[in-house]
């Protein structure tokens, strides 16, 4: 009897990485394979190692400046407070209080270090630097697309949506718990432009949930592989 279900795990297992799309065999790596060709070829991709933005959210009055290292490295730099993930934890580097008053560093709650891996995700998909599963092929954004999930090591999920014609990612949505609820943040993404030999997109319009009115953001610059060392995500020492 454990035998026969431990072939039932392994079918579905299969069921879930290999389906059939008129006719043919449709695989993760096919489809990351592809979504890597159609943004400007998987070595490009592999040689991709840091990226540099800068973010205008219209609901925003300052700009965000963002610094991520593959495959989870981040520093956000928001105008009126500076964080990091250096892979294990977060931290705020830098706060600036309404009185004017400047505090840090400090250590960012546990349960909210998940959220900076979300961040990375959203930047830069996720199935370029984990496992990814095949979830199937919905009609989304009037696209065909084919969806993967990604769980992120601290344990929040990434859904992916893929044009099954151009290859390109265009949607992601994060599946994340923080203080005993789940959040499903998205981003719809548009404007594709060539950077260093890698198409891009340069805007998207996000929400913090389904329901909520979406607001718009634009990327006003982007740099890959720009020399990011170590001591831009360092914690400082004894930071508690």
């Amino acid at each position: 009897m454990l035998k026969r279900i431990q072939l039932l795990a392994v079918v579905v297992l299969l069921i879930s990485a290999v389906v059939l799309v008129a006719g043919e065999p449709v695989t993760v790596k096919g489809i990351v394979s592809e979504c890597a060709e159609a943004m400007g070829g998987m070595e490009k991709i592999d040689a991709l190692k840091t990226i540099r933005l800068k973010v205008i959210y219209t609901d925003h009055d300052y700009p965000v400046f963002a610094e991520i290292r593959r495959p989870n490295l981040i520093r956000s730099d928001g105008g009126k407070s500076v964080v990091l993930f250096d892979g294990k934890r977060a931290c705020k580097l830098k706060g600036v209080a309404k009185d004017g008053s400047v505090s840090g560093p400090r250590l960012i709650k546990a349960e909210e270090w998940k959220d900076f891996e979300v961040d990375v995700a959203f930047y830069f998909p996720a199935f370029f630097d984990y496992p990814a599963r095949y979830v199937g092929m919905e009609t989304d954004e009037g696209r065909k697309a084919f969806e993967l999930e990604v769980k992120l090591p601290l344990g929040a999920r990434m859904t992916y949506f893929i044009d099954a014609e151009t290859h390109l990612w265009f949607k992601t949505v994060a599946h994340v718990t923080i203080g005993g609820k789940e959040h499903h943040p998205q981003r719809i993404f548009s404007d594709y432009k060539v950077v260093g030999g890698i198409l891009y997109p340069h805007g998207f319009i996000y929400n913090w949930t389904p329901d909520e009115k979406p607001n718009k953001a634009f990327i006003e610059k982007v740099e890959f592989n720009v020399p990011l060392p170590d001591e831009r995500f360092a914690i400082p020492a004894g930071t508690e």
